[in-house]
């Protein structure tokens, strides 16, 4: 997924799957748990959760899930 935002700056990027970890929210609730928790639920299922963003650009999310055998 990827939006045209005001992106996340780099030295967020790195840890923005820890829990209570939030970037520039513009005032929005939340307490920083969503993108650690969908990082987490992704491990359990063999897979991975990545951004590339660049700041004035947007963001773009990847969830990456091993192929399993039909």
């Amino acid at each position: 997924m990827s939006d045209r935002g005001p992106g996340i700056p780099p030295e967020i990027t790195g840890r923005l799957f820890e829990a209570f970890t939030r970037g520039n929210t513009f005032g929005q609730p939340g307490v920083g748990l969503g993108l650690a928790i969908a990082s987490q639920a992704a491990k359990l299922l063999d897979g991975s959760l990545e951004v590339e963003s660049k700041v004035g650009d947007g963001s773009t999310f990847r969830l990456n899930l091993r192929d399993f055998p039909g």
